[in-house]
């Protein structure tokens, strides 16, 4: 969900909630949205799109790498000035040359590429397998980072969504609905985000899915 008003204590407020829901919530990862107004290198420059996440991020969604690596737990407590960078990024910020070790410079950051992800095929980019759509225009920073070190907008929170996993077991309905009477709550019954839980999304998928199959049988 893209909460547009609360700062990152949202996080916490919603982490010891999911927490206190016998123990509900196995990982959340918070992920900021980087306004960037230019991104560069020595051989060229990029539109795109940079966000902060956790060093956990990849345990979550489905980001396979083509080179290197992604960054640890260390260099985001450290604020590390490091970066993964979609193959649209790589091509438009570097050509024919080898990206690892290069640095590139978003705003007045110069942060050195530590992995490139891998190009994609039809779905690759997934989370808990729903898709979420092309990684090639996207630069991820230690959320870390984009927090200490990068200018936000002080009229809007920088931090876009929380992905929660659950542990086995735990019901997504029922933690859905006291994270939504929570968000209720903070946003002052103030509508202005999402809550989506992919389980269901798959579900309505399927419908979707066996509805063609069965007019596609009709034809």
């Amino acid at each position: 969900f893209g909460p547009s008003g609360p700062d990152t204590g949202f996080f916490v407020a919603i982490a010891g909630a999911v927490m206190a829901l016998a123990g509900a919530g196995l990982l959340l990862t918070p992920r900021l949205r980087v306004q960037p107004y230019k991104i560069l290198s020595a051989l060229g420059k990029s539109e795109a799109q940079v966000y902060g996440v956790s060093h956990q991020h990849p345990r979550l969604a489905s980001l396979p790498l083509r080179a290197g690596r992604f960054f640890d737990a260390l260099e985001e407590e450290r604020h590390g000035q490091v970066c993964v960078i979609g193959d649209g990024v790589r091509r438009d910020l570097f050509g024919h040359e080898p990206p690892l070790g290069q640095e590139l410079k978003i705003n007045d950051l110069w942060c050195q590429v530590v992995g490139v992800l891998a190009p994609e095929g039809p779905g690759a980019a997934t989370l808990e397998g729903v898709s979420l759509g092309s990684t090639a225009q996207e630069i991820y920073l230690p959320v870390t980072t984009a927090l200490r070190k990068l200018e936000q907008s002080p009229l809007e929170s920088p931090l876009q969504e929380i992905v929660i996993q659950l542990r086995p077991g735990a019901v997504s309905a029922q933690v859905a609905a006291v994270v939504g009477a929570l968000l209720e709550r903070l946003h002052g019954g103030v509508q202005d985000y999402d809550l989506i839980v992919p389980e269901a999304l798959l579900a309505q998928s399927r419908q979707t899915q066996r509805l063609f199959n069965v007019v596609m049988g009709c034809i």
